[in-house]
């Protein structure tokens, strides 16, 4: 799995089959590992959940390609997750399945 947590953003040009590292403005995202990663028709990025090893995340990160800005959001009175799935359905982000810290 790694050695570290990383909150960079990898995008590989499927032309040129190069990797680079984008850098946005806005909110600073949490790095870490087992969260999800959403594509929405508005072309945004949603990236929500996961864990550093010792915290489970509850924030939604919304980056938008065009602008490349980062935008987060927290869910109140919810466990955070990890190691589960997400998709975009009709302009809603749904999470199914993985781990949370127990109560």
């Amino acid at each position: 799995f790694g050695f570290s947590n990383s909150d960079k953003l990898h995008i590989l040009d499927m032309m040129t089959l190069k990797w680079e590292i984008v850098t946005f403005t806005g909110s600073v995202i949490e790095g870490g590992y087992g969260h999800s990663i959403s594509l929405s028709r508005d072309g945004c990025l949603y990236i929500y959940g996961g864990c550093d090893g010792f915290h489970y995340f509850n924030t939604m990160n919304k980056i938008c390609l065009k602008q490349l800005h980062n935008s987060t959001f927290y869910r109140h009175n919810f466990l955070g997750r990890y190691r589960h799935e997400s998709i975009d359905h009709n302009g809603m982000i749904m999470i199914f399945g993985g781990g949370c810290p127990i109560p």
